[in-house]
């Protein structure tokens, strides 16, 4: 049953890219860009499983990291809004919602090489059409850390999940969450 579910699913996305035009948008070449590029064609012909899930990796540094966060925060803007604008001229943002989540946070310290090692008070975003903005809880201090040189968070991370796996109505033994990503729920 499984394997019947992915092959239909498969069959399903195959016929919907073959179905769908290039957006007038001009997504970055990048492997996040190219993806956003998918997911907004198949959107536009009406595939809308409830999540597409992407990933941005590299920021795992402990290195030279300025230069690096740098390149990955702009590939990430750059998509996104590239993205937002293909969603909208489809007509499929109002029904979109985008989160960003990763599996940790990095130290206020740096490292002695120009880096920050893993630590906790990870940002998240969520963007879409209906998606009331702002910004949702409180910046957690840079000088008033924990023991380990960690920031204390201002609130944990298992809400935020919750309230995703809340609105998808998914029970908690279904898994929307990996390793850090961007998951896209339609």
């Amino acid at each position: 049953a499984v394997q019947e579910d992915f092959n239909e699913s498969l069959e399903s996305l195959k016929e919907g890219m073959a179905g769908s035009e290039k957006p007038e948008s001009d997504f970055p070449n990048t492997k996040l860009g190219r993806g956003l590029e998918s997911v907004a064609r198949l959107m536009s012909v009406g595939v809308r499983p409830a999540v597409f899930k992407l990933n941005l990796g590299g920021f795992d540094t402990h290195t030279n990291q300025r230069a690096k966060h740098k390149m990955l925060l702009t590939q990430l803007g750059e998509a996104l809004g590239t993205f937002r604008e293909a969603s909208v001229a489809a007509g499929t943002w109002a029904n979109t919602t985008v989160v960003t989540y990763s599996e940790f946070g990095r130290r206020v310290a740096e490292n002695g090489n120009k880096g920050t090692d893993h630590g906790t008070a990870a940002t998240h975003f969520v963007l879409g059409g209906s998606v009331v903005g702002g910004i949702y809880g409180d910046m957690p201090s840079l000088v008033e850390l924990d023991r380990r040189g960690d920031m204390v968070y201002t609130r944990d991370y298992r809400g935020y999940y919750r309230t995703l796996t809340d609105w998808l109505g998914w029970t908690p033994s279904e898994r929307l969450l990996g390793h850090g990503g961007l998951g896209f729920l339609a």
